[in-house]
């Protein structure tokens, strides 16, 4: 009896555990079953998206170049250009291939519809420098063309093209066809100028250009394009040249700052000489001293007229101390004076005269202070023409009682008068 009772309970025990391991089995099967499935699910709603959004995101640039480009739906991907997600840089990249495999005729007319139709304002820039560029490397005559023909419209993609340099890097190749094309341009009304004071920087920037690189290589065709344009517009053109020089990091060398002297001497009326040939000198002066000027002087074989004349600017840039009510020391205007007498026959006196009046602030105070200092400089060169001309500049611009204060400072009568004489006759006229 008690074996039946201890047999039944443990198969009834048995029976019950593997029951449990079995659906033990069934549950974790199910988990696995219920895993692969899910993942299923999600790699085909993953791939529908995927499907959807292809769907969705058509591409702005067609792959056929004859299929036309929706330059409207373009601008507003150029808008956005600062910050594309991957779909917008791969159209930006479509979009860069597709123009450089354009022909001439397709950039014209790519062209064309960007400013037949309303692009939105930010946009025109954007495509008009990228369209201009590739059709100045196929075309770089008509794409100047395009780019002078209507200069003064805002929203036109013809703008956008960078001229200057486009042009200086055409005339370096061929430099025949540069200069064909402006004659041409000019020829045709695209260099025509609607100031009413008669200036056109524009042609001034373009003959510029030309001039720059022919003072050294060809100084003749220099020449012949200066005797081709009006007064005026030949000191524009060398007023330009300078900021031509900057843009392409160019500097004369003593040659071609022989032949540009020489073209102003030929060119231009001697103010403008003056203007061209000295307005450099005052920076000459304060990065490469007197030497450096003297050596500027020795190379462009400056006459005792022209260092005169450049006297004005080296003193003003040398001797005038900005933002000051103090004049330069007396030893400053005597090296200035013993420099300029070792370098010409002018006196440097005027020159020192007009930088003390030009600097002196409009109190009485500074008119002691810088009358003083010509005094001083004017004793020490036993001459009173500095002392003279700033007294008359003095009394001229600034309406300073100057007899009063020779009557307290210049104790020697005949000197005050021949000093009040001279201002009222002699002095040069400011």
């Amino acid at each position: 009896m008690k074996l039946r009772v201890f047999i039944l309970p443990a198969i009834t025990l048995i029976a019950a555990g593997v029951i449990l391991f079995g659906q033990k089995h069934s549950i974790g099967e199910s988990a696995r079953q219920l895993s692969q499935l899910r993942e299923k699910l999600s790699q085909t709603t993953r791939s529908s998206v995927q499907e959807t959004r292809r769907a969705s995101r058509k591409p702005l640039v067609p792959v056929s170049p004859n299929e036309p480009i929706d330059w409207m739906k373009i601008s507003g991907l150029m808008i956005d250009h600062t910050s594309p997600n991957l779909f917008g840089r791969q159209q930006l990249l479509a979009l860069d291939q597709r123009i450089a495999a354009m022909t001439q005729e397709q950039l014209i007319r790519a062209l064309e519809e960007i400013d037949t139709q309303d692009i939105p304002f930010d946009a025109v820039p954007l495509l008009g420098g990228k369209l201009m560029k590739a059709l100045a490397q196929k075309d770089t005559g008509t794409a100047l063309d395009l780019r002078f023909r209507d200069p003064f419209r805002e929203s036109s993609p013809y703008l956008y093209l960078r001229s200057d340099e486009v042009l200086t890097d055409w005339a370096k190749k061929d430099p025949t066809a540069a200069c064909n094309w402006l004659d041409h341009a000019i020829a045709n009304g695209l260099m025509e100028s609607t100031a009413l004071d008669g200036s056109n920087p524009r042609l001034a920037q373009n003959e510029a250009i030309l001039l720059s690189l022919f003072i050294g290589s060809n100084p003749s065709v220099a020449a012949k394009r200066l005797e081709a344009l009006r007064p005026k517009q030949r000191y524009e053109a060398f007023t330009q040249l300078q900021s031509v020089n900057k843009l392409n990091h160019h500097s004369f060398d003593d040659q071609e700052l022989a032949e540009f002297a020489t073209l102003a001497r030929n060119y231009l009326t001697p103010p403008e000489q003056t203007a061209q040939l000295m307005g450099s000198v005052t920076a000459l002066a304060k990065s490469d001293g007197y030497e450096g000027v003297e050596a500027y002087f020795d190379t462009i074989q400056a006459t005792p007229e022209e260092i005169g004349n450049g006297l004005n600017f080296i003193a003003s840039g040398v001797l005038k101390i900005s933002d000051s009510k103090q004049p330069p020391t007396v030893a400053d205007l005597e090296n200035f004076e013993t420099w300029a007498a070792e370098r010409t026959d002018a006196s440097a006196a005027p020159a020192i005269a007009r930088t003390l009046a030009s600097s002196m602030p409009q109190d009485d105070s500074s008119f002691e202070s810088f009358a003083n200092a010509a005094l001083e400089f004017s004793d020490h060169q036993d001459d009173d023409t500095a002392l003279t001309n700033f007294l008359y500049l003095a009394k001229s611009w600034r309406n300073r009682d100057v007899a009063s204060w020779l009557d307290a400072h210049v104790h020697d009568a005949s000197r005050r008068e021949q000093i009040l004489s001279d201002i009222e006759t002699s002095a040069p006229k400011p």
